[in-house]
């Protein structure tokens, strides 16, 4: 065709499983199916805390291919997750495209939720109660020791909803708020 033009051999990428612990990376192969010199201007995440877009091929001469390397730092994500990338180039029948990938995030142990927030009552007292529930997917069994939080604040009650498996952490928040929202770092 006339001018350049993009193709890729695939927009949408699956990383399988993964642990959350190490970062991953792709590359997207890119061929310039038109008669001129493919531009690649841009690459952009949509997630820029955690992808980036590596050194890419700038430039693909006609009827080549070139790379774009992606990498995925899951730290802080758990389960199914997607994100893409926008990519622009000089072709000017599609000048953005849209790459994706997806991962199915491994921890060995997940914390839901991770963060807490108790509701400020400025000079009321309160007792509040929320629940994070802490799923093994280790495969031996999981022993938790006894909850402490260094804010006498919070009263803290483990149980077990599946031996080895599954249990829910009960926090309760009793007293008076002051005018700051309480705070406290739970430990197990």
């Amino acid at each position: 065709g006339a001018g350049p033009q993009i193709k890729f051999s695939e927009t949408l990428f699956d990383f399988g499983r993964i642990k959350s612990s190490e970062p991953v990376r792709h590359e997207f192969i890119v061929t310039n199916t038109g008669n001129t010199v493919l531009d690649i201007l841009t690459v952009q995440p949509g997630c820029p805390g955690c992808t980036t877009a590596l050194p890419w091929d700038r430039q693909i001469q006609p009827g080549r291919t070139g790379k774009i390397p992606i990498q995925f730092n899951p730290l802080g994500f758990s389960g199914p997750d997607s994100k893409s990338v926008t990519v622009t180039s000089s072709d000017t029948a599609q000048p953005m495209q849209i790459l994706q990938f997806k991962a199915n995030i491994w921890q060995p142990v997940d914390v839901q939720p991770s963060y807490l927030y108790f509701m400020r009552a400025e000079g009321q007292e309160t007792n509040e109660t929320k629940v994070v529930r802490i799923i093994s997917n280790l495969e031996e069994p999981l022993t938790l020791s006894q909850p402490k939080s260094d804010n006498p604040a919070f009263t803290l009650e483990l149980k077990t909803l599946q031996p080895g498996k599954e249990f829910a952490l009960h926090v309760t928040h009793a007293g008076i708020v002051s005018n700051a929202s309480p705070q406290g770092l739970i430990t197990i």
